[in-house]
């Protein structure tokens, strides 16, 4: 089984690396909701945007590095972690 430590470093070096990814190549105010029209719904300055996933992840990782038992807090960074994936498919 993969150690906590390994897990906690891989989720927190991934967001990290996505917001920094994300604030050189990503337009200034990032699309964050889509309509049923396929058209943007909410639009968001582009730190905010960047910064609501890194603080999930980041957060996240530490209470589930914190809690033995608590594997709801590995599911939230990993939905985190999501959450970029879909800010760069959208806003690209």
């Amino acid at each position: 089984m993969v150690n906590k430590n390994v897990i906690v470093s891989l989720i927190v070096l991934v967001s990290l690396t996505m917001t920094i990814i994300g604030y050189l190549i990503l337009p200034q105010t990032l699309i964050m909701q889509i309509t049923i029209a396929g058209e943007a719904g909410n639009t968001m300055p582009k730190l905010l945007g960047l910064g609501i996933p890194l603080l999930i992840c980041i957060i996240s990782a530490v209470l589930y590095y914190l809690n033995e038992s608590r594997k709801k807090y590995l599911f939230t960074a990993i939905v985190g972690v999501l959450i970029y994936l879909f800010i760069f498919v959208v806003n690209l």
